[in-house]
Order: C-alpha cells, then structure tokens, then sequence
C-alpha cells in the first residue's frame, strides 16, 4: 500500500486522505494521524534513532471513493463524575464513543501532508 497522507482537511473532526477502494480502504477501517518531528539520537551512544511520531489523533474512515477516504475523529474524552466537584480533569480514551459524557475530540493540529497508517481493518461478514 502507498504512504497514506492527508490531502484534505473539512472540520478539525474529519479529514480526508489520498486513498480509497482502489487501495483497499474500506468503511470501518480505523487510522492513525500523524507528523514526523525530528531525528532523535542516544544521548549515550550518540546513535541516531528515529524520527519522533507526533501523534494528531485517531479516525475511522466514514466514506470511501475510489481515490480518497473520509475520516473522522474517534478520539475522545469525559468528565467523570465527580469532575462537577471542582476537578477539571478531562480523562481521554480511544474506545467508542457510546457513553454519554464522551466528547468527541478533534484531531490535533492535524495538516495537509501528515501520515496516515491504517491499525485495524473490519472483519468481512461471510454470507450464510
């Protein structure tokens, strides 16, 4: 498959990227967002390691053409409970967004030309 990126963004919650079913992207494909930062090295070996992946968020394609995909944010956050106490802490998770109190976060800074990989691909329902 072709390095994924992004070629469109609509809202900060969906964006749009340059594959589709001509590569295989299919509705209910989840992804991960994100930029390349710079080299990082061993401070101890002075061995350069890698570049540092900037996350921007995670989605799931939503629609899909023959040349690009829509994709929408799956990341999200709540307020637990006692959070009306005076905490503001916002808690964030990755795991469908079927609770009540979830928000739907936005991807994060997310650009035209940020990578895209695809972590997880549907199942195929098998005729019976």
């Amino acid at each position: 498959m072709k390095q994924l990126r992004v070629v469109e963004i609509i809202t900060p919650y969906r964006i749009v990227i340059n594959a589709g079913r001509e590569e295989g992207i299919r509705e209910g494909m989840q992804f991960e967002v994100y930029a390349l930062g710079k080299e990082l090295t061993d401070p101890d070996t002075g061995q350069a390691l890698e570049k540092l992946e900037i996350m921007r968020g995670r989605g799931q394609a939503i629609h899909v053409q023959n040349k690009i995909s829509t994709i929408v944010s799956t990341e999200g956050g709540y307020m637990p409970p006692f959070a009306s106490l005076g905490s503001s802490t916002m808690f964030y998770t990755t795991r469908a967004l079927k609770d009540t109190q979830l928000t739907l976060m936005p991807f994060e800074k997310v650009q035209i030309g940020d990578f895209v990989r695809a972590i997880s691909i549907p199942k195929r329902v098998q005729p019976t």
